[in-house]
């Protein structure tokens, strides 16, 4: 049998497009698909993991938009360390 080759397939929302105008990750989401499968199976399955924004007067009102997250999901979302911590744990496992 062949070697997997994994890939971690992230999905980012962001409470704006511009990094230097401040926008910061608030949602984390990822799979892990096996490569070396032409039907390319999925492995396992992180998230969507939702995170506070640092600043909230930052957020684009136009992103929320287009992903969804209300202002009160973002207020109530752990802070991103501990997303980013959980995720690192999920990737470990590939």
């Amino acid at each position: 049998m062949a070697e997997k080759i994994i890939a971690l397939v992230t999905d980012f929302e962001t409470t704006g497009l511009e990094v230097n105008e401040g926008a910061e990750p608030i949602e984390l989401a990822a799979i892990a698909v096996d490569l070396s499968d032409p039907a390319l199976p999925e492995l396992a399955r992180f998230g969507p993991r939702r995170m506070r924004a640092n600043n909230i007067g930052s957020i684009q009102l136009q992103a929320l938009k287009v992903n969804g997250i209300t202002l009160d999901e973002i207020r109530s979302a752990p802070d991103p360390v501990d997303v980013f911590i959980d995720f690192a744990e999920f990737a470990r496992q590939f």
